[in-house]
C-alpha cells in the first residue's frame, strides 16, 4: 500500500512537472522571429531598464522587465503564430483592455491584474507599415504605456504612442 502511494506521488510530480514544462509562453512565440531581415529586437531588463524609465521622472510603473519585437517593411509573424498568440492570451488570463482602429494604424494592448496595476501588458500595434508586439513586466499603470514608449527613443515604437 506504502509503495502504492509513493507510485501514484511520483507519477502525479512527473504529469505536473511535464505540464509546466510543455507550456509555451508569449515570448517564445515572438523569439524565433527575432534574428530575422526586417526585424528589430529590443529587450530590456535591470540596471539597463530602471535608467531608461528614470529619464522620464512622471513615470511611476515600476517594470522589472520590457521585451519588444518590431517587424519593419510590412513583415509580420505567421498565422499560425497570431492563432497560437490568441490562444495564449486567453490561456493565460488576459483582458482586453484596450482596442484601437485610426487612420494612423491599430493598437490592441491587453493585460493580467487590476485596471489600477497590471503585472503583466502585452501590446500590439501596427502603424507606418510596421508590427510591433511588446511585453512588459512588473508593476504597470495602463496611462503610462505611450509614455513608457517615448522613453525609449527608437522611431520604431512611434506606432505604441497613439495609445493614449
Amino acid at each position: 500500500m506504502k509503495s502504492f502511494r509513493i507510485t501514484i506521488i511520483f507519477l502525479f510530480i512527473i504529469a505536473f512537472t511535464a505540464n509546466i514544462f510543455a507550456q509555451t509562453k508569449i515570448e517564445s512565440v515572438l523569439r524565433k522571429y527575432k534574428n530575422d531581415d526586417h526585424v528589430m529586437a529590443l529587450m530590456y531588463s535591470g540596471d539597463k531598464l530602471q535608467s531608461y524609465i528614470k529619464q522620464n521622472k512622471s513615470i511611476k510603473s515600476k517594470l522589472s522587465f520590457v521585451d519588444i519585437v518590431v517587424f519593419k517593411e510590412n513583415s509580420d509573424i505567421s498565422k499560425k503564430d497570431k492563432s497560437k498568440l490568441t490562444e495564449l492570451l486567453q490561456k493565460d488570463g488576459f483582458e482586453m483592455l484596450v482596442n484601437v482602429k485610426s487612420p494612423e494604424g491599430r493598437a490592441v494592448v491587453q493585460g493580467i491584474g487590476d485596471l489600477n496595476t497590471l503585472k503583466k501588458v502585452y501590446v500590439q500595434a501596427q502603424a507606418e507599415g510596421m508590427s510591433v508586439y511588446a511585453i512588459l513586466e512588473g508593476d504597470v499603470i495602463l496611462s503610462e504605456i505611450a509614455a513608457i514608449a517615448s522613453t525609449v527613443d527608437i522611431k520604431e515604437l512611434n506606432a505604441l504612442k497613439m495609445i493614449k
